[in-house]
């Protein structure tokens, strides 16, 4: 996703596939990326998680931002994968259903040993 260049990966949480509507995706962040890009420092209390992975449904939750930033982040994110499970360029047996649709479930960014430097 050139839009979004702190995604490094999106994954199907693939125990819950068939359990609701939405299906909801792992998405990996680069923390440093996605600094730069929104112009926001990390949380403090991501200091207990450096050489981890923060996990987390919200943005806000992970960086210094209102939940409103951080849901319009999820929301313009949720956009391009509605734009690109709609496009023609996909063959027909390859789109969804049009009850179903793809949507953030868990963002996973991994925590730098040097986080204290960043916050």
């Amino acid at each position: 996703m050139d839009k979004f260049p702190w995604i490094t990966d999106i994954t199907l949480q693939d125990n819950e596939l068939n359990d609701y509507n939405l299906i909801f995706v792992n998405i990996f962040v680069d923390l440093n990326k996605f600094m730069e890009m929104y112009d926001v420092k990390p949380m403090s209390y991501l200091r207990g998680y450096k050489g981890r992975v923060y996990n987390s449904s919200s943005l806000s939750t992970t960086f210094d931002m209102t939940y409103e930033e951080g849901r319009d982040i999820t929301e313009d994110v949720e956009k391009v994968m509605e734009d690109v499970g709609k496009t023609t360029a996909l063959p027909q047996e390859l789109k969804l259903p049009t009850s179903r649709r793809l949507t953030p479930g868990i963002y996973h960014t991994p925590i730098p040993e040097n986080i204290s430097e960043l916050i």
